[in-house]
């Protein structure tokens, strides 16, 4: 069966969405989980809202000009820009069930993948 698009991207997307956090996590550490599943929360919500802000100025400017014309955030950060850290925070999150809640961890793989062990390659 074919690739579809969408997996295509994400092939592509991944490696630079893990080389931006190795990048930030050598800035940060590991402060997004200072205060475990709390902080990680925050973080997120917080990327939320500058999407949701973005997202309505997008909609009285117009989306193109907004979104991908380069006046979407603020003076360091792009849309896109926000759009990734919260898909990072989002896999860190996930990160850190895995981390902290292993068991969860193995029945979600085992559920959504069909696999026993999440040590097995998907």
């Amino acid at each position: 069966m074919e690739e579809s698009q969408d997996t295509k991207n994400l092939k592509e997307i991944m490696p630079v969405l893990i080389k931006l956090q190795s990048d930030k996590g050598r800035q940060y550490g590991r402060s997004y989980c200072k205060m475990g599943e709390t902080s990680i929360y925050f973080n997120v919500a917080r990327k939320y809202d500058r999407i949701e802000n973005i997202m309505k100025r997008a909609l009285e400017d117009g989306v193109e000009k907004t979104l991908h014309g380069g006046d979407s955030s603020t003076a360091t950060e792009t849309f896109i820009d926000t759009v990734a850290d919260i898909a990072n925070y989002s896999l860190l999150w996930v990160g850190w069930i895995k981390e902290n809640y292993p068991d969860e961890w193995e029945r979600f793989v085992k559920v959504k993948i069909g696999r026993a062990s999440c040590r097995e390659r998907v």
